[in-house]
């Protein structure tokens, strides 16, 4: 596909393998691959990927300016391609056999699979279903620094979300936590997601807190989100409720 597509196909499936290795960011990817022209032909390269869908931009969904931000990074845009690029491509000659294929799939994806599948696939789904749920005027991830007491001392801390929705004035209505994980999700996301919404509130009324969990919620957050009805649970079961069958 690359091929038929791009001039320097090759240097395209370097860009994207470098992305599905973890290098996200623009200097980063030129680091990885070594591209001739650095981060200048890097970039020029992730526009090219971007138009034909294969690369997602993405910025924190606060960003008002996102041409001069510098807070982004990229994405491989298409599930089935995350996929490959994680699990088939580094591990080819394991699979050319159905034995290989199986010790494959049984050592190395489906022990990872559940992270792969939280983060972003999971975090997703939960952002198209809380655009609904808040009519918010855009819902993505969020990441910043925020200042936290460490022992007797403010210091400045990177933080992120797995889900903020704005409204059309730009204030955050709703932040989530999306977890596709074997066990209950912890009270301790409430400790996290409260922080934010102090921070992102800025003085105004703060944020509600939804958490998104596969595998339910402890006691703490269950009892949390009886007492208090800015906390809302939200499970597998409500997200597609209102799926069309088939």
């Amino acid at each position: 596909m690359l091929d038929q597509e791009l001039g320097d196909a090759s240097g395209s499936f370097s860009v994207l393998r470098a992305i599905a290795a973890g290098q996200t960011r623009v200097a980063q990817i030129a680091a990885r691959t070594g591209i001739s022209g650095g981060s200048s032909r890097v970039s020029q390269m992730l526009d090219v990927l971007q138009r034909l869908w294969l690369v997602e931009k993405q910025l924190p969904v606060t960003v008002t300016n996102p041409e001069r931000s510098r807070q982004s990074f990229y994405r491989i845009a298409d599930p089935y391609l995350r996929f490959w690029f994680r699990f088939v491509l580094p591990s080819q000659a394991r699979l050319v056999d159905p034995e290989g294929a199986r010790r494959h799939l049984e050592r190395r994806v489906l022990p990872e699979l559940a992270r792969f599948v939280s983060a972003p696939a999971f975090e997703e789904v939960c952002q198209e279903w809380l655009r609904g749920a808040t009519d918010a005027a855009a819902v993505g991830w969020w990441w910043g620094t925020v200042r936290e007491m460490r022992g007797a001392a403010l210091r400045n801390v990177d933080r992120e979300l797995d889900a903020a929705a704005i409204d059309d004035d730009g204030r955050v209505v709703a932040i989530g936590s999306c977890k596709w994980t074997a066990g209950p999700l912890p009270t301790s996301e409430l400790t996290k997601l409260e922080a934010l919404s102090s921070h992102l509130a800025q003085g105004r009324e703060p944020p509600d807190l939804y958490f998104f969990s596969r595998a339910g919620f402890d006691q703490g957050l269950t009892s949390a989100a009886e007492g208090d009805e800015r906390v809302h649970l939200v499970r597998p079961a409500d997200l597609f409720a209102n799926a069309p069958a088939g």
